[in-house]
């Protein structure tokens, strides 16, 4: 009975990881919340409803803090009976480590906590953090319904000046400063007399207008891989005991966190990346009927994690109702629902989960954000998630296939905007975070008005050196482009390809110096120097575009430019508002305007037309795109098995009429999602306010 045990053990993994590797239709499940006082009873429900539902995955949250009971103390009994019931509905699970939030029992720092956001904060705290993952992997590592292992729950908190993080930051100091205190000193404008003496001080967090702000970059630079290095540590510890379990995080409200997230260096130990995406929290600058948008920005912002088959998970998204907790509290319906579903499926993803499927019983999010109603009654939301599933599995085989539609066109972030923009802004918007976001944002939405799949990349992720021509990279706002990058960046325009810039891009290079005073290496590229920024009493600036009928508006600034190679697109070759340079094969236009801001908070026909003008080439080649400019509409293009599928979502509360333009050899069309009287003749499209579509082409 061993032996035969034994080789079942050894099969499945086997199983699991051959299993990995071939095609996967989109999963939906949810967080299963598991504390003690639950009954049996009450566990093996929520599993019950799930799988009554179809929902094929439960996350489980393993909690440090609950199961450590004394020291050396393990009280597994709320989990076991999870799992058995796990078992007992042949539900997945995912199980989420805390091995940075510890018993009381063991550190007083947890007391008072249901649990935190935070990382390992002294280095005395591994070895019982390595015993609590031991403890945890070792339990139910062979169990067959383990499926992965989550690191920690939403990695991107703040810097945290804990002792550890400041030990660590002394030596990070002495490698970028190679070891020379007085460099440092003169930067920092201070007196260390090592690199062992430095303290935190406040301004490494935030500084006022006349302190020096390298320290503060410092600091954020070196919580990236800080938070990388701990991630790693757990990701290690985990694989000490188990290595045939793969491995997932979720890093959260991507919009305010991106900057802390290195995800270059998360591939090397991470095999799948999701992201929590809860609208009332990670989507607050967006109309709630705008949330599919924000959603598909998100999702897009991890896609270029996996550079082979850019398959996602969205690891969180919000499954019912918030009052107390959230920035932006809401209840979502069964329309959002079904909107986010398909924009998560549009997106990629192969799992889909629910924060969270019951509602605690206390704490902040007491009777919040769960999919099932009180009493663990089925919902709107539960009954149009298994119609969602429904459709996924009538039409399997193509859903199990998918694949992302690319297209040349890549919007360019980098983590020092971010940093800048979080440094010296304010409540301005033209100046402050909201100003970046909205800025890519903007553009990241227009091309889903037109059905144009993009890729959002940090800079350093981008491939500069590959040898296609064609390619369009677009840099929003992005205020301060590392200098490193410079030759790649240039080469990349030379080779054949577009650069576009808008807003305040291009002024700093990564350690905040004005490209303006010590020289810009960029304006032989742009064909055009900068002479001023100049801030507006009136807030709705006017670009007025020579050979053409575009007037675009920007938000507060004036960007001035002396052109010398460039032609000039607004005003004169005196003073010109916007460029486009031929340089090499390739051009780069600039138009150093805040453009992105004012079109996120309210559409304009003109930016419409701008940024058609500027993508025509790729979206005339493209097999699948809309023809519409100004409705709220966006379209996602996935390829499957020889087929495609197109999933077109209105956003907006009123009627819209457009067309899918479809130069595929794929003509046949079968509406698999929504109205089948939506779809007319040659692709033409009637949607009802907030109507999802999807449509199979053969």
């Amino acid at each position: 009975m061993k032996i035969i045990k034994t080789f079942l053990t050894l099969f499945t993994a086997c199983l699991f990881q051959v299993s990995s590797a071939f095609a996967q239709l989109p999963e939906i499940g949810g967080e299963v919340w598991i504390e003690p006082g639950q009954t049996k009873e009450q566990i093996d429900t929520f599993f019950r409803i799930m799988k009554e539902n179809k929902m094929t995955t439960a996350r489980m949250f393993i909690m440090w803090n609950q199961i450590e009971t004394d020291p050396g103390v393990f009280d597994f009994t709320p989990y076991d009976m999870a799992f058995e019931a796990a078992e007992k509905y042949n539900i997945k699970v995912v199980a989420t480590l805390t091995a940075a939030e510890p018993a009381p029992c063991v550190n007083k720092r947890s007391n008072y906590q249901l649990h935190t956001h935070l990382i390992i904060e002294d280095r005395a705290e591994y070895p019982a953090a390595a015993r609590y993952i031991k403890q945890v992997v070792d339990r139910y590592k062979k169990h067959p319904m383990l499926e992965y292992w989550w690191l920690l729950n939403e990695p991107g908190q703040y810097p945290v000046p804990s002792k550890l993080a400041v030990e660590e930051f002394r030596q990070w100091l002495k490698v970028k400063y190679a070891g020379d205190i007085r460099l440092l000193n003169k930067l920092w404008i201070t007196y260390f007399p090592d690199f062992n003496s430095i303290e935190y001080s406040p301004v490494w967090d935030k500084v006022d207008g006349w302190s020096s702000q390298i320290a503060y970059y410092d600091w954020q630079k070196f919580w990236r891989p800080f938070l990388t290095q701990y991630m790693q540590w757990v990701s290690d510890e985990v694989k000490k005991h188990d290595d045939k379990h793969p491995i997932t995080v979720n890093p959260h409200t991507v919009y305010d966190n991106l900057a802390r997230y290195d995800f270059a260096e998360w591939r090397k130990f991470i095999d799948i990346l999701g992201m929590s995406i809860h609208p009332s929290w990670a989507l607050t600058d967006f109309q709630k009927h705008h949330y599919a948008y924000g959603i598909a920005g998100c999702c897009e912002l991890m896609t270029g994690f996996h550079k082979d088959n850019n398959e996602i998970w969205v690891s969180e998204i919000q499954g019912g109702s918030n009052i107390f907790s959230g920035w932006a509290p809401g209840a979502p319906d069964k329309t959002d629902i079904e909107q986010w579903l398909w924009t998560s499926i549009g997106c990629n993803a192969k799992r889909v989960l629910y924060w969270s499927v019951n509602p605690r019983p206390q704490g902040n999010e007491a009777g919040e954000w769960a999919l099932f109603g009180y009493g663990d009654k089925v919902s709107e939301r539960v009954r149009m998630t298994t119609d969602v599933i429904d459709c996924l599995y009538k039409n399997k085989k193509v859903f199990s296939e998918t694949k992302l539609m690319e297209t040349p066109i890549t919007i360019i972030t980098t983590p020092e905007s971010r940093f800048m923009f979080d440094c010296r802004g304010d409540w301005r918007e033209v100046r402050n975070r909201k100003s970046y976001l909205k800025s890519y944002m903007a553009w990241y939405i227009m091309l889903m008005r037109l059905g144009l799949p993009v890729q959002i990349l940090e800079a350093k992720d981008y491939n500069w050196d590959d040898a296609d021509q064609g390619r369009v990279v677009i840099f929003p706002n992005t205020i301060s482009v590392p200098s490193t990058l410079q030759d790649k960046i240039k080469g990349f325009v030379k080779r054949g390809n577009k650069l576009i810039a808008d807003g305040l891009a291009f002024q700093f290079d990564e350690e905040s110096r004005s490209y303006g005073v010590v020289g810009n290496p960029y304006e032989d590229m742009f064909g055009a120097s900068l002479l001023d920024v100049m801030y507006q009493m009136d807030s709705d600036v006017k670009i007025n575009f020579n050979d053409s009928d575009i007037v675009l508006s920007a938000s507060d600034l004036r960007g001035e430019l002396i052109p010398t190679t460039a032609q000039v697109l607004a005003g004169t070759k005196e003073m010109a508002y916007a460029t486009r340079n031929k340089y090499g094969k390739g051009e780069a236009v600039w138009v150093p305007h805040v453009i992105g801001v004012r079109e996120f908070n309210q559409h304009d026909s003109n930016y419409a037309k701008f940024v058609f003008s500027e993508v025509e080439n790729v979206y005339n080649k493209h097999p699948f795109v809309l023809d519409n400019k100004d409705e709220d509409l966006m379209m996602q293009t996935l390829q499957a098995d020889g087929k495609y599928v197109t999933i077109v979502i209105n956003c907006s509360l009123k009627d819209v009429n457009s067309k899918i333009i479809n130069r595929s050899a794929k003509q046949k069309a079968e509406v698999v999602w929504g109205s089948k009287s939506a779809l007319g003749e040659g692709g033409s499209i009637n949607l009802q306010p907030r109507e999802t579509l999807v449509i199979i082409w053969e």
